[in-house]
């Protein structure tokens, strides 16, 4: 399928690369054209929002400032500089597609598009912005945020699930050949910043003149919805299992996001509450640890993609020295923020201090 011959008639390119190169948000990786860190930034990008990811950004390209480094390093190092950002699939992926770089390319991201895509973890949408964006290369890309601005500014009403073809030939055919790296980042950001999902600010948009959503005065029906899967509850134990100051952390193995990351042993159940016998008894099962509960912390709640999970802390007493496995780390609190684990386990380690800090003789467990 091809775009409709009338989109090559609207000339907005210009107006969006000068809207960018004058009101661009000033960020970290678009003070370097190093293809590296622009690799790094749009890979942390994804699915993820831009004040997040900056503390992070920085933090990473502190610890791993190019591929050499990045490839020499352990996962678990890699991990661990990513923990709390989520999504650790991309963590890996760039470890391993650093190691490809360095072992097959001499270190250096190629210019060509089809090239950086048969690095791991690099798909079509990742190659066109390292392409443009570090190389100047006049090749298109496609996320949600450009599929939004183009499907009101062209009035594309196409279901975006069935028609990413066309989405991406729409941004084949209207890639300018100078300025491809603003143009594209102009997308984006245009996206991002006024052309939202929910009330765009068109009055401010450099496109309104051209754009046929706002000629029609209802910009916010398209793109078309996408009706995602509902969202379902998950309750799990946690066991914060303590001996002589420090906790029980063990690593996540088997096929998972979380694979390699450390947490506290968890139980997952069906009930909405877990008496103390029964996380008592799963440890017995699961791990071989005789332990009695100290206290139970109050419920948290946390989110992972579409699962809504209420978690149930439970602070328990180590009675029998056990020993210790591969897959096993006995750490102190202050040291977990040091080691890769997931925002999930930091939330609960919060819950934990501030138990310590607020409940008196409690306390006695660190």
């Amino acid at each position: 399928m091809s775009p409709h011959p009338l989109i090559q008639d609207i000339p907005f390119q210009k107006p969006l690369i000068r809207w960018f190169q004058r009101y661009q948000e000033r960020l970290p990786w678009r003070a370097t054209q190093d293809p590296y860190k622009i690799w790094v930034s749009e890979i942390m990008l994804q699915q993820t929002t831009v004040n997040t990811v900056i503390p992070y950004y920085k933090r990473f390209i502190h610890e791993f400032p190019d591929c050499h480094r990045l490839a020499a390093a352990s996962l678990e190092d890699v991990l661990k500089i990513w923990s709390g950002l989520g999504y650790y699939s991309r963590a890996r992926n760039l470890h391993q597609g650093a190691r490809y770089v360095v072992g097959h390319l001499q270190g250096r991201l190629p210019n060509d598009p089809e090239v950086l895509q048969k690095i791991p973890g690099i798909g079509r949408y990742s190659a066109g912005a390292i392409a443009s964006i570090a190389f100047q290369k006049p090749v298109p890309l496609v996320d949600g945020n450009v599929i939004r601005v183009y499907s009101r500014l062209f009035w594309i009403d196409k279901d975006i699930k069935k028609h990413q073809k066309y989405y991406w030939d729409v941004a084949e055919q209207v890639m300018p050949q100078d300025f491809p790296g603003d143009f594209n980042q102009g997308l984006m950001e245009l996206g991002r910043r006024v052309c939202t999902p929910t009330k765009p600010t068109c009055l401010l948009c450099p496109l309104r003149p051209y754009c046929r959503a706002v000629a029609r005065g209802n910009p916010e029906a398209l793109p078309k919805k996408i009706f995602r899967n509902p969202s379902h509850p998950v309750t799990m134990g946690v066991a914060l299992i303590c001996d002589q100051g420090r906790f029980l952390m063990v690593q996540r193995q088997g096929k998972t996001v979380l694979k390699d990351m450390w947490e506290f042993p968890m139980l997952a159940t069906t009930k909405e509450k877990l008496s103390p016998k029964t996380i008592t008894n799963n440890i017995v099962h699961e791990w071989q640890l005789k332990t009695e509960v100290i206290k139970m912390l109050p419920a948290l709640k946390h989110s992972i993609m579409n699962q809504r999970i209420t978690l149930l802390p439970f602070v328990l007493h180590l009675c029998e020295k056990t020993r210790k496995r591969k897959e096993w780390q006995w750490i102190k609190p202050d040291q977990i923020h040091h080691i890769a684990t997931s925002s999930m386990n930091k939330k609960v380690l919060g819950a934990l201090s501030q138990s310590f800090s607020t409940g008196g003789q409690d306390g006695h467990y660190f």
